[in-house]
């Protein structure tokens, strides 16, 4: 929680930016920037910031890289209510993925958490309206959705915590308490 020495920090950051104009040092200060954005809770300012990364990933020809930003779009677009803005987005990185023969657990983290936040989120929504259909459909996708997430998440460590705790939120949801305690539980261990 240091977020204001970390933006001192970026102001640096931009500075040395600034004075060499590379391009990769933007791409980092942008993404930091997202993530304090991400993390004092200002979706709508990160999500510019994230469009400023995604930008620069096509201009560096860093297509790999650019599944970590759509992932965290997709996230913050979900964050905003933007559901139809988030189901394309993931469509997109989607699309990515299929075309590339090696996909990095680092690159591959963001968008697995996003695909499983948009299904759960799907989910809730049909509990609501009380839709069978619907809600058989969304529990099966949330829970293969939801073993690739905390697949991935076994192998990059940064997103084991949040993976837990929506396997957790998953299965409360499902009214398997035991085992969402279970989830939580690994979440907070893992946290520590």
């Amino acid at each position: 929680g240091k977020f204001g020495d970390a933006e001192d920090l970026l102001i640096e950051l931009y500075q040395i930016t600034s004075a060499y104009e590379n391009n990769f040092s933007k791409l980092l200060y942008h993404e930091m920037y997202a993530k304090i954005l991400f993390k004092t809770r200002k979706p709508g300012k990160a999500l510019k910031e994230i469009m400023k990364c995604i930008e620069l990933c096509r201009e560096l020809g860093q297509r790999s890289k650019s599944k970590t930003y759509l992932g965290i779009k997709a996230h913050l677009e979900i964050l905003n209510g933007d559901f139809v803005g988030a189901e394309a987005t993931l469509a997109q990185t989607n699309n990515i993925i299929t075309e590339e023969k090696i996909l990095l657990p680092l690159h591959l983290s963001r968008h697995r958490i996003s695909e499983f936040l948009y299904n759960i989120n799907m989910l809730e929504r049909s509990l609501i309206s009380g839709d069978p259909h619907d809600i058989s459909q969304y529990k099966k996708r949330c829970l293969s959705y939801g073993k690739k997430m905390v697949s991935v998440s076994e192998k990059y460590s940064c997103d084991r915590v949040e993976s837990y705790r929506l396997m957790g939120t998953y299965h409360w949801i499902t009214g398997k308490m035991k085992t969402a305690i279970k989830y939580w539980d690994k979440s907070i261990r893992e946290g520590k």
